[in-house]
């Protein structure tokens, strides 16, 4: 079955209106690189919702936990805050590492996504 270039391609000069045909063949082909990276535009959504989750989850409940487990064993206050203090700043640290390594992923990946696009877009 031809895709939407195909038939495009097959229409007289006569039945095409230039700006409209440009801008309808930029749809088809974004809707078309769109389904083919469709997993991996996913796949990035799906770990920068990990990734907030995670980051939510640490500061609501875990360092709430950690912090409970530290009194019940009396360890002195100001002990705790320091090293409650310490471990969130680690976390941040890990959870902006992730973060940009993601973002350096995503960059990539738009980059890739925007040649690929201008290389058909050339065709047309």
């Amino acid at each position: 079955m031809p895709n939407e270039l195909d038939i495009f391609d097959t229409l007289s000069v006569k039945k095409k209106i230039p700006e409209a045909d440009n801008l309808l063949a930029y749809y088809n082909i974004h809707r078309e690189l769109c389904r083919q990276y469709g997993a991996e535009i996913e796949h990035v959504y799906r770990l920068l919702r990990e990734l907030r989750e995670e980051r939510v989850d640490f500061l609501e409940n875990k360092v709430i936990k950690i912090r409970r487990t530290l009194e019940a064993e009396k360890i002195d206050p100001q002990a705790i805050n320091t090293w409650i203090s310490q471990l969130k700043s680690d976390m941040d640290r890990s959870f902006r590492a992730s973060e940009e390594f993601l973002n350096n992923f995503i960059v990539a990946k738009t980059s890739e996504f925007e040649a690929k696009l201008q290389e058909r877009l050339g065709k047309v």
